[in-house]
């Protein structure tokens, strides 16, 4: 059967065709020729081998017919922009890893993390408890900030232009404060919402390594941000319980310890004022409901009373 076949396509093959050209307008035949199927397919083959040939020479030895081809990738450029994106993704890892030490320490800072108890040497609580004696003056010399406002408005209008009731409440720091903070280089903070208003417990202590101020206050008190910034630490500690960190502006970063619950989480965005947790009793450092809040700037511990006024 396959052999009748064969043999009938090979018969069909070689059997010769007569091809006659006849003009159109006399019916006269000008030419004719005698071809063979066979003849014609391997002409066709050929000459369809010769333009594929001819069509991949061009391109490969004309690299300006390359920029003409649809989806064509220079190799050059590829790899140019192989370089660049390669360079990218190492800045970004470099990036990533510096956040991710940040992010590290500041969970050490806010004794969240496996190290969590900050370590100073002698010297250098010396010389934060030296800064600390600046900026805090004895109390008996401290005048009374409503006395110094009041005199230095004179007329009630006055006042009541310069001093504008909003939600914030503004932090009036004495001239003698101002000018020791000058005198350790500190930038002056103003305009720094109180997170709790109640009483100081247990104070700003360097040197008995309290970085911070417990603050007393009534149960389920709201605890608010002290200025507006990110969220960049909302999470639970063995040793400080519920623990949140807000972020701002001049290098502000401050931290509310001992909380029973959290009202934002790590990335949101908080106004001055805003609430952000509860006063709680959480964590094994914590003897009683209160607010363990500490004050940072560009990684320098700040005794927050000098700041804020936390019994208004």
């Amino acid at each position: 059967m396959l052999r009748k076949l064969y043999r009938r396509i090979q018969a069909r093959l070689i059997k010769k065709y007569r091809v006659e050209l006849i003009d159109d307008i006399t019916l006269s035949q000008s030419r004719q020729f005698l071809v063979k199927p066979i003849t014609v397919f391997v002409i066709g083959s050929l000459l369809l081998i010769g333009i594929v040939v001819g069509t991949a020479a061009l391109v490969i030895y004309t690299p300006n017919f390359h920029v003409l081809i649809p989806g064509y990738i220079n190799p050059e450029e590829a790899k140019q922009k192989e370089a660049i994106m390669a360079a990218k993704i190492a800045r970004m890892d470099e990036e990533t890893r510096r956040f991710e030490a940040y992010i590290s320490s500041l969970k050490r800072v806010a004794g969240v993390g496996n190290d969590s108890v900050p370590v100073f040497s002698q010297e250098r609580l010396d010389s934060l408890r030296k800064i600390e004696e600046q900026v805090s003056p004895p109390q008996e010399e401290e005048p009374n900030p409503a006395e110094q406002i009041a005199a230095s408005t004179p007329a009630p209008t006055q006042q009541k232009e310069t001093l504008t009731t909003t939600t914030q409440k503004i932090v009036y720091l004495p001239e003698e404060r101002i000018k020791a903070m000058k005198l350790v280089d500190k930038p002056l903070l103003l305009n720094l919402f109180p997170p709790l208003i109640g009483e100081i417990r247990k104070a700003f202590d360097i040197s008995g390594q309290h970085y911070g101020v417990d603050i007393v206050a009534e149960e389920n008190s709201l605890i608010k941000s002290i200025a507006e910034g990110f969220v960049i630490l909302s999470e639970y500690s063995d040793e400080n319980g519920w623990v949140i960190g807000v972020a701002s502006k001049e290098g502000v970063v401050a931290f509310y310890k001992h909380n029973s619950s959290l009202l934002k989480k790590s990335g949101d965005y908080v106004r001055a004022g805003e609430p952000i947790a509860k006063i709680g009793n959480t964590g094994e450092n914590s003897t009683g409901p209160h607010l363990h809040f500490e004050l940072w700037q560009n990684g320098e511990l700040l005794n927050p009373v000098n700041y804020i006024r936390f019994n208004q």
